[in-house]
């Protein structure tokens, strides 16, 4: 049996620091199995349960502006209603689909949106069952879908070629499973968990499956990746009950460990939602579910993934702030900030040392084609004092 590795964060003092949790607005709607991603800058949460209404389909679709803090009601998508969907963005595009209409009827559709044109488009649909809760990750220029759920747990295993627009079968997943956690890392796809502790890593080029680090059963929860690592974020018990606290934990593919994390407030949720932007993970919604108990959900909370500098110019002034993309990024990096510059206002980027990579006046596209691979600080200086620290990756 493939051997379990948890391990736990230790307090130490080191030049990296990371924040906790902190509330952000609440969002305007209540629902669970909402599609949460983020483009440009921007978080969204597509379908999903409708307000108050448990286990529901919508057409809703809602916009979060980080720098501002505020949400924007969309309008709807003009497919069919969705409840138990799923989705990822691949080359600043969202894919997604799958899920139960508002009738019942199981779905095996697949959609795009483009946020450029605004234009919803219906793709062809998988030649697979239609079904809920299954695991569905874009990468490589590919969406990846399979298990969830239908007349039982499902363990086939589907991708879907962007440019070619096909379909085609490959290897089962060894163990069937609904409600499982998914993500992508350095082009090979982890799967685990839905009512079974186990978790696989899947190699597109070999057509293979390998058994990794498990994690205690666990269901309907969030689940991202960030530099260069795996994320299971709240869910339930193999019996849909919620867990005592804000389940978090982190996986690291180099040492096949996963690491808990410091847990969100309250009680951990049924399928919620999340989207990253920058670096924090952004996670709302969902339901407290305890036996035949079932309420929504209201809050939405953050946390920094990514470590801040706390060695370089020391006492700045950070409380204007804005955000950069996209991250992690191969040529240019955008900066968007919450408030207007003097002319002398600087860019920065250093690297996790501390020491000064480059320096030049402040614009809002710089290049960074040029810098080496890795992980890199951000400052924008204006008037002696730093009004914007992000951490992002170079690819």
């Amino acid at each position: 049996m493939h051997k379990v590795y948890i391990s736990f964060i230790l307090l130490f003092s080191s030049v990296l620091t990371f924040a906790q949790w902190e509330q952000r607005t609440d969002p305007p709607f209540v629902k669970d199995h909402g599609i949460g991603f983020s483009l440009d800058g921007y978080g969204y949460v597509l379908t999903g349960g409708s307000d108050g209404v448990v286990f529901s389909a919508t057409k809703a679709f809602y916009k979060y502006d980080p720098v501002t803090d505020s949400w924007q009601t969309l309008p709807d998508y003009p497919g069919p209603s969705r409840g138990y969907g799923i989705g990822d963005t691949w080359d600043g595009k969202l894919y997604f689909g799958f899920g139960q209409a508002s009738n019942g009827a199981l779905m095996d559709d697949l959609w795009t949106w483009d946020p450029a044109t605004n234009v919803f488009t219906e793709l062809p649909s998988c030649p697979c069952a239609g079904r809920v809760h299954p695991a569905f990750v874009a990468v490589d220029g590919k969406v990846y879908v399979g298990t969830g759920g239908a007349a039982g747990n499902l363990d086939d295993w589907w991708v879907y070629d962007i440019a070619s627009q096909t379909w085609a079968q490959r290897t089962n997943i060894p163990e069937p499973r609904h409600h499982p956690y998914q993500f992508a890392l350095d082009g090979e796809i982890y799967v685990g968990n839905g009512h079974t502790d186990s978790w696989y890593r899947f190699d597109p080029a070999t057509n293979t499956w390998t058994a990794v680090a498990t994690l205690g059963t666990r269901v309907a929860g969030s689940q991202f990746s960030y530099d260069g690592k795996g994320y299971a974020l709240s869910g339930a018990d193999d019996n849909h009950d919620i867990f005592p606290t804000g389940e978090f934990w982190e996986y690291d593919p180099v040492s096949d460990t996963w690491t808990a994390l410091p847990p969100h407030p309250g009680t951990s949720r049924f399928a919620p939602t999340q989207f990253v932007i920058d670096n924090y993970i952004y996670f709302m919604g969902g339901y407290y579910r305890m036996g035949s108990t079932i309420t929504g959900e209201t809050t939405m909370w953050r946390y920094q993934l990514g470590p801040s500098i706390t060695g370089i110019e020391e006492g700045t002034d950070l409380a204007s702030s804005g955000f950069i993309y996209p991250n992690p990024v191969n040529e240019e990096i955008n900066i968007k900030l919450q408030q207007d510059l003097n002319d002398e206002a600087v860019l920065n980027i250093y690297d996790l040392s501390g020491q000064l990579i480059l320096t030049r006046p402040f614009q809002n596209t710089i290049g960074v084609a040029d810098l080496e691979n890795g992980m890199y600080i951000l400052d924008v200086v204006d008037g002696g004092s730093t009004i914007l620290r992000e951490k992002f990756s170079k690819t």
